[in-house]
């Protein structure tokens, strides 16, 4: 008896001595990430960083952030950031963001206000920390830009987590519910008040390859940039549009995009109007698209739908031989 008293009391000093020594070095730890980020001509404050919780939790909180990387423009600003992780556990973390937060970027500031965004964290055990998994709840999400228009989303759920292949793959899922998608944001001009605010769901679930691992790198040296995007699906109900998508494309080095989306849509001649209107068809090009997708349609045996695919080469996005807009350039800043 007296024998497993002694290793009980042994297992308590040493774990003690444990968590106190993997506070300390956590707390050193980020001290020192934030003086080496000054170093490198970033912004980089804070107020305090504290770490509690003994003896079954590293409860890690910090305050008065104040990030910014002078060379992307990018920056980032909260009261505070807090992560908890279980003593026997800290790659895994459960990280909380407080429910406003500032992001700026060379196009203008973002307000990020939610009222419960929190989630899970996972990391392999290697000193870049790669991202394994992140499971996180946004929450009632609204996004508020001094450029003057706004978004919301309910309920809304990210899931990104890394595949086994060799090349840095994640998959990307987001489901949310009334997102509302700011019209100023998709630059669209709604004369006829065919839309409404917000879309009634919305639904994706791709994978992405980049040129790099999601990593601390990715915060401290640059970003990693999309190589291959498989959309699994896209579904959205927006108003009178139903549209549903899926494909492959592979993008460049310079961000330019090739390859081919499936595409569903229901009320295309309405969405047509609309992107003529919001000036994303030149409207010397008008008439043979809507021949084109009036062909289309009476294929599928309903004039109001069309099924077909987008082509996205040398810079344009075609349905067919015909162009129908620019292809967007896809690039992580």
């Amino acid at each position: 008896m007296r024998r497993l008293i002694y290793l009980v009391l042994v297992a308590a000093v040493l774990f003690t001595g444990y968590w106190f020594v993997v506070a300390a070095v956590h707390k050193i730890g980020l001290q020192k990430w934030f003086e080496a980020r000054r170093g490198e001509g970033w912004v980089a404050e804070y107020g305090d960083i504290s770490v509690s919780g003994f003896p079954l939790r590293f409860e890690t909180e910090i305050t008065g952030i104040e990030l910014a990387d002078i060379r992307s423009g990018l920056a980032w600003s909260a009261p505070w950031f807090r992560f908890t992780s279980q003593s026997w556990r800290p790659a895994h973390v459960r990280a909380y963001w407080p429910r406003r937060q500032l992001f700026a970027t060379p196009e203008g500031k973002l307000t990020i206000g939610s009222d419960t965004m929190q989630g899970l964290l996972g990391f392999d055990a290697a000193p870049s920390l790669p991202l394994r998994r992140a499971a996180v709840d946004l929450g009632n999400l609204s996004i508020a830009s001094t450029a003057g228009w706004k978004a919301d989303m309910k309920g809304a759920k990210l899931l990104v987590e890394r595949t086994p292949d060799e090349t840095p793959t994640y998959i990307l899922n987001l489901d949310a519910q009334s997102l509302s998608p700011a019209l100023e944001i998709f630059r669209v001009r709604d004369p006829a008040n065919l839309l409404p605010d917000a879309f009634e769901s919305f639904t994706l679930k791709s994978r992405l390859a980049f040129d790099a691992p999601w990593d601390r790198y990715a915060i401290e040296r640059r970003r990693p940039q999309p190589r291959a995007i498989r959309l699994e699906i896209l579904k959205a109900k927006w108003g009178i549009l139903d549209i549903w998508a899926a494909g492959r494309i592979r993008v460049d080095e310079e961000g330019w995009p090739t390859g081919e989306l499936s595409l569903k849509v229901k009320n295309w001649r309405e969405l047509l109007d609309i992107a003529s209107a919001s000036g994303w068809i030149p409207a010397s090009a008008l008439p043979d698209i809507e021949k084109g997708l009036s062909l289309l349609s009476a294929v599928t045996g309903n004039p109001k739908s069309i099924d077909t695919t987008l082509r996205f080469a040398g810079r344009k996005i075609w349905i067919g031989p015909l162009p129908v807009g620019d292809a967007p350039r896809i690039r992580l800043r």
